[in-house]
């Protein structure tokens, strides 16, 4: 049974929970948590306007993965503002958000951080989203990237995301990779080419 706050004074009582959330200790984290969370969807306007708040990343952090619990579409604008945080956990925690959340807002700015040098640290994160968004728009967009990255990680990355997208026209370009330095990258290349053949019949 989900967690409520009387009527009387819950918006004072949220704001503490929300403080308890964020500077309690272990103990009283989790009880902030757990209650937060039984009280709904409700709960998301008073996370949105504490953000700008927030006085270090790792309090967005915690105010932010508290939202990717309800799956709401009111975050996503929110979660896209978050791919641009200097905190690396922040922006994998947005990006993960908005590729499981499919929501089309999001998808430009997921590719526009595809070529951003200041989310190269969570760039893999970017890329997943783009492969999960199942919109072939992104194809084009991560053959050039597959093409001009120097990072294995990235490179098998962008193999995987190709290969969920599904389409038989990235073939001959994962095809490239057959032969790369990195192992990792090869074993990706096999996996994705089996798939597509399949799926082309």
């Amino acid at each position: 049974m989900s967690l409520t706050l009387p009527h009387v004074g819950a918006d004072a009582q949220i704001t503490a929970l929300m403080d308890m959330l964020l500077h309690g200790d272990v103990g009283a984290m989790q009880f902030a948590r757990k209650t937060l969370l039984g009280c709904g969807t409700s709960i998301l306007p008073f996370v949105y306007a504490a953000l700008p708040h927030a006085h270090t990343q790792r309090d967005t952090w915690r105010l932010l993965h508290l939202v990717t619990e309800f799956r709401d579409v009111t975050a996503v604008p929110v979660m896209i503002h978050a791919l641009d945080s200097e905190s690396r956990a922040v922006r994998v925690l947005a990006a993960e958000y908005l590729g499981d959340m499919r929501d089309p807002r999001a998808f430009a700015p997921l590719a526009a951080r595809l070529n951003d040098a200041h989310s190269d640290e969570s760039k893999v994160w970017v890329i997943n989203a783009l492969g999960q968004f199942g919109d072939r728009r992104a194809v084009p967009l991560l053959i050039a990237f597959l093409e001009q990255t120097e990072c294995a990680v990235d490179r098998y990355a962008a193999i995987d995301a190709l290969e969920r997208l599904g389409d038989p026209a990235a073939l001959p370009h994962i095809c490239r990779y057959a032969d790369d330095p990195d192992h990792h990258v090869r074993a990706h290349v096999r996996k994705a080419i089996d798939a597509l053949e399949r799926q082309r019949g």
